[in-house]
């Protein structure tokens, strides 16, 4: 009987080290297809970080020209005004004269 029982535990224990070795393979599946989603998870990331940024650089270079655009404006706006301003102080100052000889040949 004791080598019934003996035999009987041996026979118990084969069974659960074959479902245990068969639970360590699917594991170990289970790890490399998780290894697998994960990198193709940080693939896709990445590229849409590289594609974002991309993007972003495009925009950076196309502000910085509007920059420069708006910048080249101003300044051709503030010379036209100062133009401006120099032919009104000329005006005036002719207008000034012209009152000035009117006053003295009266």
């Amino acid at each position: 009987e004791l080598l019934y029982n003996g035999r009987q535990v041996l026979n118990e224990l084969e069974i659960k080290n074959k479902s245990l070795e068969k639970l360590t393979k699917e594991l170990s599946c289970d790890k490399e297809y998780m290894q697998e989603e994960n990198l193709k998870i940080k693939n896709n990331i990445i590229e849409r970080l590289e594609t974002k940024n991309k993007t972003l650089e495009k925009e950076i270079k196309q502000l910085s020209c509007d920059k420069e655009a708006i910048q080249a404006e101003n300044i051709k706006t503030k010379e036209d005004l100062d133009d401006k301003c120099e032919q009104m102080v000329m005006l005036k100052m002719r207008k000034l004269q012209k009152s000035s000889e009117l006053n003295i040949l009266q």
